[in-house]
């Protein structure tokens, strides 16, 4: 139901900007005429990606049967790592299917050989969103607590609007780049690069840091880890 919510809203969001790009007489469009369709497609890969996302962020957080961590606790040394690459592998071709196979038919018929181009594009920048969401996750899907209230409500609701309010660039600037083909090479082969390099210090520290499983509210004071002898 969570994920469902998230869908559901994120799908609002793209028929609203779907809309928004249509000619509408007296309103001025800062893409031309021959942009609008591949705007849309931009448009709604870029909002079904973040949705998506953080909806499987926000779902992984809910425990399912807290008590039942135990055995995932005993186990952790050998198996942290199978376990979070699971996870990827999970999250991953379960999002790419709906953002980039179900559409592409349509895209491939109403765009021709430029579908391919920002398939990848978003292949590739989907990785590298994923890899922010989840660099520092430190839990197992449905097996840890979940601390409600850790950040203040209205700082929530800025970063949606800020999000929001940067779609629009995000899709103009995609767009542009998308017109020039080595222009295009060029910014694909720099997220690669840049999500290579991210992925493999990710992959390090999950040999080193533990996960969380009981998540605590931050102390008034800190420590410093210091203790009487």
């Amino acid at each position: 139901m969570v994920l469902m919510g998230y869908l559901g809203f994120s799908l609002a969001m793209v028929l609203s900007g779907i809309i928004g790009l249509r000619d509408t007489p007296g309103v001025p469009h800062v893409f031309k005429p021959g942009q609008i369709v591949m705007a849309s497609f931009v448009n709604a890969h870029l909002v079904l990606l973040m949705g998506l996302l953080i909806g499987f962020r926000h779902l992984f957080s809910i425990p399912a049967e807290l008590r039942a961590n135990w055995i995932f606790r005993i186990t952790e040394r050998e198996g942290r790592s199978h376990w979070l690459r699971a996870v990827d592998r999970f999250a991953l071709c379960t999002v790419a299917p709906v953002i980039l196979l179900v559409p592409l038919p349509l895209e491939v018929a109403m765009l021709g050989a430029r579908a391919a181009g920002e398939s990848i594009m978003f292949a590739v920048g989907g990785l590298l969103v994923y890899e922010r969401l989840f660099f520092e996750a430190e839990k197992l899907p449905f097996t840890c607590s979940y601390l409600p209230g850790k950040r203040p409500a209205w700082t929530i609701v800025l970063a949606f609007i800020g999000i929001v309010s940067l779609l629009p660039v995000a899709n103009l600037m995609l767009v542009s780049l998308l017109e020039s083909r080595l222009t295009a090479l060029l910014f694909v082969a720099l997220l690669v690069v840049t999500w290579t390099w991210i992925h493999r210090a990710r992959e390090l520290s999950w040999a080193e840091l533990p996960l969380m499983y009981e998540e605590a509210p931050e102390p008034a004071v800190r420590t410093l880890n210091l203790s009487a002898r």
